[in-house]
């Protein structure tokens, strides 16, 4: 399986890493299941850090991807992107249009940098 999906410890946090060549047709659906069985075990906002460093996306994986997962992910989820590049950052900006679910998006450079705005963000 070319990604992974783990929750942070007991923590409404859960990470995925997106391991190329992503398969944007049944990836999105997997990593939507897998993470929907998580977040059904938690009470409250869960942040899903979605780890994208290794890989530049193509527009069409970021639309792709985002269409299929926004669109049916859990409402209590709040998404936060690890990467760069122009692809990344249009992907977190996208979510927040009431076609891709109007979702807050926030986009760092690092995994540490997720994490920390994570755990700031649940103590609101």
């Amino acid at each position: 399986m070319p990604f992974e999906v783990m929750q942070l410890g007991d923590e409404p946090i859960i990470i995925v890493t997106i391991i190329p060549p992503p398969d944007m047709i049944e990836e999105p659906k997997q990593i939507l299941a897998a993470t929907s069985a998580i977040v059904r075990r938690l009470e409250g906002t869960v942040f899903r850090i979605t780890d994208i460093t290794r890989f530049e996306p193509s527009f069409e994986l970021v639309v792709m991807a985002m269409a299929q997962d926004i669109r049916h992910s859990e409402k209590n989820i709040r998404h936060v992107f690890v990467g760069k590049g122009d692809m990344v950052a249009l992907a977190a900006e996208a979510i927040k249009q009431p076609h891709y679910g109007a979702r807050e998006g926030h986009i760092v450079a690092s995994m540490e940098e997720a994490i920390a705005y994570a755990r700031e963000h649940l103590k609101d």
